[in-house]
Formats: C-alpha cells, sequence, structure tokens
C-alpha cells in the first residue's frame, strides 16, 4: 500500500492573486493524487459570512475553497477539519486543516502553547484526525510550531514537547494507529542552536524519523542546505523548517520526498514550498 501526503503553509490571504493560487493548489492534489493534506495558516476573514455556522466556517475559509474546488475540477470528495488558533494580522481568524479522501474515525484538537489567548499570535494548536485507508489506521497532525527569538526563549520546546504527548495521547484514544506529524516547526538542523534545538528534540529525544532526510541523507550538510530549504525567503532558517516526520513505531517506508510549488515545478503559491512524501506499507506484515 502507498500513501502521498503533502504539508503546506498557506500563508493566510496574504499572496497576490490568491484566488488563483488556490485554483493551482487543488488542481495539483489531483494531479498528484494526494491522500492527505495538512495545512496552516489556513485562514478565513473574521467578519465573513459563514458558510457552516456549526462549524464556524465562514465562506472564505481557503481549506474550504481548496475541498470545494477538487470536487468541482475532478468530482472528488475531500473532506477537510479545521481550527483556529489565533486573530492573524488583526483580520484572519488563522489555523490549521486537515484534507482527505479518505473515512475519517476521529479527530481532536488542543493548544500546545502555554497561551491561549486568540489575541496572541504565539497561541498555537495540534489537529489530529485518523483515518481508515485499505483497513489501516492512519493518524495525520498538523501543527504550526512558533519560532524561538532568543536562546532563552522556551516557547518553541514547550509547544514540541506538549506535541509529543498529544500524539501519544490521541494514539491512545483511538487505538493506535500509524502516525505522520506534519507542518511548519520552525526549526531546522543548520542554523545553529536557535533553530536546531527543537529538530533534534523531534529526532533524537521523541524519536521521530524525518522522512525527507531518508531521501536526502545530505540535507543536513551546510553545503547544500540552500539546495532543501523549504521556505523562498530562508534566512535566517537557511535550510528547511517544513516537515513530515514518522512515529518511531510507524512502519511505513519513505519511498519519495520533494519540494513542490517552488518555480519550478508548479509555481509559488506561498511563501513556503510544499513538501510531497509518498510511502510505503507491506499490509501482508502490518496491520493498523
Amino acid at each position: 500500500m502507498k500513501t502521498r501526503i503533502l504539508t503546506l503553509n498557506l500563508h493566510s490571504w496574504q499572496e497576490k492573486d490568491q484566488e488563483k493560487k488556490l485554483s493551482t493548489i487543488a488542481e495539483v492534489i489531483i494531479k498528484e493524487d494526494v491522500d492527505f493534506i495538512a495545512f496552516q495558516e489556513s485562514a478565513q476573514k473574521k467578519d465573513s459570512p459563514y458558510s457552516d455556522q456549526y462549524r464556524f466556517i465562514r465562506n472564505d475559509n481557503t481549506s474550504k475553497i481548496i475541498s470545494d474546488r477538487i470536487r468541482e475540477q475532478s468530482g472528488l470528495n475531500y473532506s477537510y477539519i479545521w481550527d483556529w488558533s489565533h486573530y492573524g494580522f488583526d483580520v484572519y481568524e488563522e489555523g490549521i486543516a486537515l484534507l482527505s479522501r479518505h473515512e475519517c474515525t476521529g479527530h481532536e484538537s488542543r493548544y500546545i502553547s502555554d497561551s491561549v489567548s486568540r489575541e496572541d499570535i504565539f497561541s498555537r494548536k495540534v489537529f489530529g484526525a485518523q483515518y481508515i485507508m485499505n483497513g489501516t489506521k492512519i493518524n495525520i497532525f498538523t501543527v504550526h510550531i512558533s519560532w524561538k527569538s532568543s536562546p532563552l526563549d522556551s516557547r518553541s520546546m514547550t509547544e514540541l514537547k506538549n506535541l509529543n504527548q498529544f500524539v501519544h495521547h490521541f494514539e491512545n484514544r483511538f487505538g493506535g494507529g500509524h502516525s505522520f506529524v506534519c507542518g511548519d516547526f520552525n526549526v531546522n538542523p543548520v542554523s545553529g542552536p536557535l533553530m536546531s534545538e527543537g529538530y533534534f528534540f523531534m529526532t533524537e529525544n521523541a524519536k521521530y524519523s524525518d522522512s525527507y532526510l531518508e531521501i536526502h541523507p545530505k540535507a543536513n550538510s551546510l553545503s547544500h542546505s540552500a539546495d532543501h530549504s523549504s521556505m523562498i525567503h530562508a534566512a535566517p532558517m537557511d535550510g528547511r523548517i517544513d516537515y513530515i516526520f514518522r512515529s518511531e513505531k510507524n512502519p511505513f517506508r519513505t519511498e519519495k520526498a520533494e519540494f513542490i510549488f517552488t518555480r519550478k515545478k508548479y509555481g509559488l503559491v506561498s511563501d513556503h514550498y510544499g513538501y510531497l512524501a509518498e510511502f510505503s506499507l507491506d499490509t501482508e506484515n502490518n496491520i493498523g
């Protein structure tokens, strides 16, 4: 069994030609046959009319628009779930979302930051959902971690530790499943302790596998970091900050890993590139 996962920071509503870029994202999801999509900075204007008041979804919710356009273009039903963490630029309800064409059997979100005020840009959530794909339970998480602004700033490490605890809680609540933790982590291994601490917490302390590094083993080298940046303007990151991590017990194998929505592939749709990875599982020996 193979599965394809995409993670992308949508840059809220800050892009020029935003409507066209949302259509491009929908077109690429169809073309690339993506199973699961994790969005960050998926936003809606706080004064826009509600499309679904029960779920607090407004007409201009970017995840809703992408889901609708996939259906319009292909007839495929990619259902979405969305939650918001804080106000962006004072006018947007900014959050995280998951899309999939597979059956969702349960989901949960929670704050992982110390701050839980929607007036605070450093209020951050994680959203997890369990899906059934060919009889296998797959857990997809989307997250947008705060950046570390100084050596004494503990925000990002607090969020990463709470994220790890949430993944374990989620797996226990929903009876296991194979977990993929996706998103904009604002960490990378090549920019010194300020930015690398969170990366090594995920890969060494929490024992997650960096799927991109498995395919591109030179990606964490300073001499190659510019070739593997996940943002248009990398400084001060100088490398990747967007990841799909596999949990320690996840038996899927990483087969492919690439950045899309670049100048060379599909064009820019955000200040981040999208990260698309393909994974495979021997279903005869692994049942989840």
